[in-house]
């Protein structure tokens, strides 16, 4: 660690003194801290390698600047990590159904605290037999579930020799009204905190020598300083410019400008090409960038290899590559302007080569570009697979923007109801009653008896006997009316009622070749048939709902008919 750093012996020696006392007795929780480019992943690399050595476990996950990233995404990639290095008996130790849901591999249903509960067993078996670290970069990019998880095994793994190192932009999480801030202020205060800072003119002397080759002398790296307030990615950003023949004044304050500079120097295609990989993200496979970019994967290569000789990218291996650093993907996507940047965003979201968060993600930031239908049949589905992989949270983001781009009346009570199911679950009570209420007043603005009978079946299922039963009732009498020839409504008990409007909805579904209202009728079906005599019934009713879900690609459906069955 102590090779490839340079002015941070200090906050090296902390890091070293923590993963001593994890590998000798007990772990805890450190926190790196600082502005983007300051050296933080840096710091936790070299003591990751050091970790190694001393023989302990090391596992990493990096968030994601997407609001759309996939919920619990860096506690993803950490229990992939390790199922990838325990040794077998290590892994049937520590494995879980629990784990194989996170990881999108089983039904298996539960609640948050199962979930935080399965992971942090799972670390604490791995390190009876030997130290574990885990490492998660770039915080300030967390979902707050993954947040929730970290405070929950900081919290129960104190004893244990499991090391949690966690890094993340202070000045943008710890500023009042970042949606982080009330989740990292727990962190923070159980946590040893490493802030980093810039380097002194000796210390840019330093590096620049190093980057370049050459000693810059004292007078040309206090104006570096002076430029870069001593980040250590600006001044190596600056130090290559110099290399290059350039003067030093062409350093912006921000890195931007310095970048700009650099790109400069390539041909137009391959800038043109980092623009087209901006907004995929960090990192970002070649076939994918190929399918957006529009040319053939051995052209790409060929670009790509440019990028890595000028350190702007680095490959990963098996087609993968990354930007050297988030600073070079965020001066790229700003220099792509909102036209440019939608169009890219759109040719994602007709790929089949990222999954639903990914393509629902890519089509809401494409705005007009991508139909809003199609956008929110897009976030409808990621939010369906989100929840069937235990990441409601996620799901509750998808269904809010799903919202936001609804094109009609219809979609909007659609979407309304199934996000106030969802909040439901989670106990937000208030919230859902007010997206319940809007669905309830736009099924009376379309004076549409199917999705009246929708509305009130659902709120017969997520509330049966509730508050605001009198509504639930009034719901359902009404789409009876409407929809059910025969008895009279006053003469049949709320339950007939029930029974016969589930019927006939399934019934119109059908008709309508709509399987998502035939999906949720069945659904609606099963529970209020639910006891005593009804297993024939029942056994045909799950039938439907698995074929029904393997027609739309709702695992979540699939799981439960085929495990009710």
């Amino acid at each position: 660690m102590t090779a490839a750093l340079i002015g941070r012996e200090h906050p090296a020696s902390v890091l070293r003194a923590e993963l001593a006392r994890a590998t000798a007795s007990h772990g805890g929780l450190v926190l790196v801290t600082g502005e983007a480019g300051i050296g933080k992943t840096t710091l936790v690399t070299g003591l990751a390698d050091e970790a190694r050595e001393r023989g302990a476990l090391v596992l990493a996950g990096t968030c994601w600047e997407s609001g759309s990233a996939p919920g619990y995404w860096p506690w993803v990639q950490v229990v992939r990590a390790l199922r990838r290095a325990a040794e077998p008996h290590e892994w049937a130790a520590a494995d879980s159904a629990t784990l194989s849901a996170l990881l999108g591999e089983s039904p298996e249903p539960g609640d948050a605290f199962r979930l935080h509960d399965a992971v942090t067993s799972a670390l604490i078996t791995l390190s009876h037999d030997r130290p574990v670290v885990v490492v998660l970069d770039d915080l300030h990019w967390a979902d707050p579930a993954s947040l929730r998880l970290l405070d929950f095994a900081a919290r129960h793994t104190w004893f244990e020799r499991l090391l949690l190192i966690g890094t993340y932009r202070d000045v943008e999480v710890e500023a009042p009204g970042h949606p982080l801030h009330q989740l990292v202020l727990p962190l923070v205060a159980k946590a040893t905190t490493v802030t980093l800072t810039g380097l002194d003119p000796a210390q840019v002397a330093e590096l620049m020598g190093r980057t370049a080759g050459t000693d810059p002398g004292a007078e040309l790296a206090a104006d570096v300083h002076r430029r870069t307030g001593g980040n250590p990615f600006f001044v190596e950003q600056t130090a290559r410019l110099w290399r290059s023949g350039s003067p030093v004044s062409a350093v912006a304050p921000g890195v931007a400008d310095a970048l700009q500079r650099r790109l400069s120097l390539l041909p137009a295609q391959v800038a043109d090409l980092l623009s087209d990989v901006a907004v995929l993200g960090r990192e970002f496979s070649l076939h994918l960038l190929a399918a957006v970019a529009g040319a053939p994967a051995p052209q790409v290569d060929h670009l790509l290899g440019q990028a890595v000789a000028a350190r702007l990218v680095v490959a990963l291996g098996e087609g993968r590559f990354a930007f050297a650093h988030d600073l070079v993907r965020e001066s790229r996507y700003a220099g792509l302007g909102a036209e440019g940047a939608a169009r890219r965003h759109a040719a994602v979201a007709g790929s089949d080569l990222v999954g639903p968060a990914e393509r629902a993600r890519h089509a809401y930031l494409a705005g007009a570009l991508v139909e809003p239908a199609r956008t929110v049949e897009l976030l409808l589905a990621a939010a369906r697979d989100a929840s069937a992989r235990l990441a409601i949270e996620e799901s509750i983001g998808h269904l809010r923007r799903a919202l936001d781009r609804a094109p009609t009346v219809r979609t909007r009570a659609v979407v309304e109801l199934e996000l106030g199911t969802l909040l439901w679950r989670v106990d937000d009570k208030d919230e859902a009653w007010e997206h319940f209420e809007g669905a309830v007043a736009a099924v009376r603005e379309l004076d549409d008896a199917e999705l009246l009978a929708r509305a009130g079946l659902t709120l017969a299922r997520v509330d049966p006997g509730g508050a605001r039963h009198e509504l639930v009732s009034g719901l359902l009498l009404e789409a009876h009316r409407r929809l059910c020839a025969g008895t009279p409504t006053e003469q049949l008990s709320l339950d007939r009622v029930t029974l016969e409007l589930t019927a006939r909805a399934a019934m119109l579904a059908r008709d309508d070749e709509d399987d998502h209202a035939l999906a949720f009728s069945l659904w609606a079906r099963h529970d209020a048939i639910w006891g005593p005599g009804s297993g024939a019934e029942r056994e045909r009713l799950t039938d439907e709902l698995a074929a029904v879900a393997r027609r739309t690609g709702d695992r979540e459906n699939e799981y439960f008919a085929s495990s009710l069955k």
